[in-house]
């Protein structure tokens, strides 16, 4: 998607810009991610309006 649009807008990234995530560095997040979202006040607060869990925040 970067190259994409990278070259929509007519830029040159250097390639240390793009460089970054990795397919081995990317699992650690994205399984972070699923154990945050497993916890029980994750899923209650994913039932409720935004307005109620900040209020309760």
């Amino acid at each position: 998607m970067i190259p994409l649009t990278e070259h929509s807008a007519h830029l040159a990234f250097p390639a240390r810009m793009l460089d970054v995530w990795h397919p081995g560095t990317i699992v650690w997040p994205a399984l972070a991610g699923v154990a945050i979202a497993a916890l029980p006040p994750a899923r209650a607060a994913a039932r409720q309006t935004t307005a109620r869990v900040l209020h309760t925040e």
